[in-house]
Formats: structure tokens, C-alpha cells, sequence
């Protein structure tokens, strides 16, 4: 990634069997390793195992860090289409 430098769009794989302290940790991680303007957890893993984890405590964690950062969160198989060209690059300019 030091070479890349940052993406725009991360969807980062979230699971519900752990502690949200840990998974909170572990997205500060992704977020710095990635430096994205929007986090997508993918986290959705009722299906399986009957847990369904919350995505505020992640984006609590990120949004303390980085304010800017854009945070998306969709329900099970809900199809996400994001225009960076809109959601990201105006906002920059702007």
C-alpha cells in the first residue's frame, strides 16, 4: 500500500463471532493500511450462524479517527452502487 497509496472503496470482510472491541481494532487497521474514503463492511453472516453484527461500534471507531471517511452499510444481499465521481471527488473539492 505504500506504493498505491490509498483506494477509494473498501469492502472489508467483518465478523460477527468476535468481540467488538476486536473487529473495531481490526477495521482501524484496514482503514489505516487502505486510507479509503469509504468503508463497506461486509458483515453480514446471519445466514450461516445466526449472528448478525452491528456496524456502529465499527463506524464509531473509524468515524473518531477519521471524521471524513464516508461509512456504508447495507442489509444482506442488498446491492450497493457507489458513483466515486459524486460521492467522493466533489466532496474533496468542495
Amino acid at each position: 500500500m505504500e506504493r498505491i497509496g490509498r483506494v477509494d472503496v473498501t469492502l472489508v470482510a467483518v465478523s460477527a463471532s468476535f468481540l467488538h472491541t476486536l473487529t473495531a481494532q481490526r477495521a482501524l487497521e484496514h482503514m489505516r493500511a487502505y486510507k479509503p474514503d469509504v468503508y463497506i463492511p461486509g458483515h453480514h453472516d446471519a445466514p450461516l450462524n445466526g449472528l448478525w453484527r452491528a456496524t456502529e461500534p465499527l463506524f464509531q471507531a473509524i468515524k473518531t479517527e477519521n471524521p471524513t471517511i464516508i461509512t456504508v452499510s447495507r442489509s444482506y444481499r442488498e446491492p450497493v452502487c457507489f458513483d466515486t465521481e459524486n460521492n467522493i471527488q466533489r466532496r474533496q473539492r468542495g
